[in-house]
């Protein structure tokens, strides 16, 4: 039987997230004029970046977004926890 480990990140706030859940990400590129948003399942953690499944009905899309642009982490649900 193969099983799942799921990561577990402790954000510099407390919080603590497990790849699976799904967040909500806010940060800005040097590029970017403005903040950008972007929603997704959080799939890798590293030091340097994390990595968001952003995959829509019928898109698979994955989204690599480097620690010095974060400005901000909010979780919206586990892996576990039903949508409303």
């Amino acid at each position: 039987m193969i099983q799942e480990v799921r990561q577990e990140v402790l954000l510099q706030n407390g919080d603590i997230l497990h790849t699976g859940d799904i967040i909500n990400v806010k940060y800005k590129t040097m590029e970017d004029i403005k903040e950008q948003f972007c929603k997704g399942r959080l799939k890798n953690v590293d030091e340097q970046f994390i990595q968001l499944d952003t995959s829509e009905k019928y898109s698979a899309t994955e989204k690599t977004i480097y620690a010095w642009d974060l400005i901000d982490i909010k979780k919206v649900s586990g892996e576990n926890e039903k949508d409303n």
